[in-house]
Order: C-alpha cells, then structure tokens, then sequence
C-alpha cells in the first residue's frame, strides 16, 4: 500500500527568560503521518541556538475534526 507522509522544515526565533530576556534561532522539522480520517500521528525535532544548541523532541498523535 501507499503511505502519506507531510514533512517539514522550518525556522524562527527562540526567547528565554530564564537568566535575563536573551534571543536566538530556532529550527524545526518533523513529519505528519496520517493514520486514518481522525487520527494523524506525527513527530518533529527542534534546535534552538542561544548559548549553543539545545534540541527537543517531540512524538504525538493528535485528532483531526
């Protein structure tokens, strides 16, 4: 069978307020994976660059209406 796959790449900004209100860059990519009608599952990684690179990952499935 044939699969849909939608991915995807991105950037943007990133803002922290941890240590005083600091800026960077932000990547993003992922994958959108539909599972039927109402379901799709998806998954995407972040890099955001500030004080060198921290990533986030994130894995889900969410409800289309």
């Amino acid at each position: 069978g044939e699969i849909n796959l939608a991915p995807y790449i991105g950037g943007g900004a990133i803002v922290t307020t941890n240590d005083g209100a600091k800026a960077g860059f932000l990547l993003t990519g992922g994958v959108d994976v539909p599972l039927s009608p109402q379901f799709t599952a998806n998954a995407a990684a972040n890099v955001g660059f500030i004080d060198g690179a921290e990533v986030g990952l994130t894995v889900g499935v969410g409800y289309n209406f």
